[in-house]
């Protein structure tokens, strides 16, 4: 299993909102600046973080995208579904199935097994990310240095 790029771009975005000073938004220019990727791709990024309930549009002239929570609420599978949905690491294409003809119930039996491995499997690693909250993963970081940037200003 990989994730797409697209999952450590809203990583970078929502770290930037996380540290922008008293929480003002960014406008998506500045994010499109900083992370060096086009406007569009920007804004469907923004707005697959937006309906996943991670940040927030503020709109107006002074408006952009800022976190919608505390730290402490926003967990890193959050981020990672709102950017690629919910894995699933193996979907079952019935590759099996087609290989061993002679033995349906055989393969009917070891495609479950196999199903319920991963599962499992997916079920530890969503339990991980969403333990990790982006205050704990804040403070592992940079440790107790308090991070605050002007985004707007830099």
């Amino acid at each position: 299993m990989k994730l797409t790029n697209a999952t450590e771009k809203a990583l970078a975005v929502v770290a930037m909102l996380s540290t922008q000073e008293d929480n003002k938004p960014i406008p998506s220019s500045v994010i499109v600046e900083r992370l060096h990727i086009s406007d569009s791709y920007t804004k469907k990024l923004l707005r697959k973080l937006v309906v996943g309930n991670v940040i927030t549009s503020v709109p107006g002239n002074s408006g952009g995208f800022s976190l919608n929570r505390d730290l402490k609420e926003i967990n890193i599978l959050e981020i990672v579904e709102a950017i690629e949905g919910t894995v699933v690491t193996y979907p079952g294409y019935g590759t099996l199935e087609h290989a061993f003809t002679e033995f349906p119930e055989q393969i009917e039996h070891g495609e479950h097994v196999i199903k319920d491995v991963f599962a499992k499997a997916d079920k530890l690693w969503r339990d991980e990310l969403q333990a990790q909250t982006l205050d704990k993963v804040f403070l592992q970081s940079f440790g107790d240095r308090e991070v605050v940037v002007d985004w707007l200003d830099l």
